[in-house]
């Protein structure tokens, strides 16, 4: 059986944060309002999570707000569209 939290590191993709910064985003308005949407949801979803208090818990939770703090700017700041491209 696998280890839920090794599956979920798996998962995580790390992009440099200069190529974060430099990639061009182009959105819908509605588009936009879906990702900072979901964006909160993660938010709270990390906020919520329930582990025993430890430093290490403390650190990680900081972590993982600030790279949802980077995505948020960089979809913030998508050049918005008039309608998405197929």
């Amino acid at each position: 059986m696998d280890d839920p939290e090794r599956l979920a590191r798996s998962r995580t993709i790390r992009l440099p944060v200069n190529l974060m910064e430099s990639m061009n985003l182009e959105l819908t308005r509605s588009q936009q309002e879906i990702l900072l949407r979901g964006l909160r949801f993660v938010r709270g979803a990390v906020s919520l999570g329930m582990p025993e208090f430890t430093e290490q818990v403390e650190v990680d939770r900081r972590r993982q707000y600030a790279e949802i703090d980077e995505v948020e700017t960089i979809v913030a700041k998508a050049a918005i569209r008039q309608t998405a491209q197929a």
